[in-house]
């Protein structure tokens, strides 16, 4: 699998892959990974296009990658599964974000998934990285956000 990841590494971080491959090479790349790993793999690419055209991309997505609530439902209403994993990063930590707004867009995502059992990864400790953000929030309050929502869903770990 390191081998697989990798590869899939050295391919999304050459510019000349990522723009000038066809769209369909890259999801045939996609669900080859899924179906070789025992993954679902969900096509959305095509129905958030096709909605970010209509409404704007920032209703679904963040910053082209990472879904909004509005996304996060997208994907909830589209999909019949049982369990959710969502791998939290420090992003919004790094560019500044307050730890008010952080708290209630990451309640406003995690209800997108109501009455599914959830895996709510938190941040790991960020090397060299400055006690508080441009807001003046330390990373750890943002880690505590994390775990006072997971602790307050019954369905969450």
């Amino acid at each position: 699998m390191n081998n697989e990841i990798k590869r899939c590494q050295n391919m999304l971080s050459n510019p000349n892959f990522v723009s000038k491959a066809p769209a369909f090479k890259i999801e045939q790349e996609k669900e080859k990974l899924a179906n070789e790993y025992g993954a679902h793999f969900l096509p959305l690419q095509e129905k958030f296009s096709k909605l970010a055209q209509k409404y704007g991309a920032e209703k679904y997505l963040y910053d082209g990658v990472h879904t909004t609530p509005v996304g996060a439902k997208l994907i909830a209403d589209e999909y019949d599964y049982d369990t959710v994993l969502i791998c939290l990063g420090i992003n919004d930590y790094a560019r500044g974000k307050r730890l008010a707004d952080y708290t209630r867009d990451l309640t406003d995502f995690v209800a997108a998934f109501r009455n599914k059992k959830m895996v709510l990864i938190s941040m790991l400790h960020a090397l060299n990285q400055k006690d508080e953000n441009a807001a003046g929030e330390p990373l750890q309050a943002f880690r505590d956000a994390v775990r006072t929502l997971a602790e307050s869903r019954p369905d969450t770990t």
